[in-house]
């Protein structure tokens, strides 16, 4: 299951190079998987998951900062 996954997230990184060599007749999987995706998605859902990540990090990032500062601290 793990390589299937391998291999299709290999396959959806040559996605510009197919998208661009790819006519009309012809589809490639990653191809077919950015129109279905383009379709489906709405421009609020970017916007909501833009703003989940950056709450994320804002929350992350000082967290592991404040642990790893008090771990030195504790070698000391």
């Amino acid at each position: 299951m793990a390589s299937a996954f391998i291999a299709f997230i290999i396959s959806l990184q040559e996605f510009v190079m197919a998208l661009f060599l790819s006519g009309q007749g012809t589809r490639t999987i990653p191809v077919l998987a950015w129109i279905a995706l383009r379709n489906v998605l709405d421009p609020i859902i970017s916007v909501v998951s833009t703003l989940l990540v950056v709450a994320a990090l804002l929350l992350v990032v000082p967290a592991a900062l404040a642990i790893g500062l008090d771990r030195l601290a504790k070698q000391l």
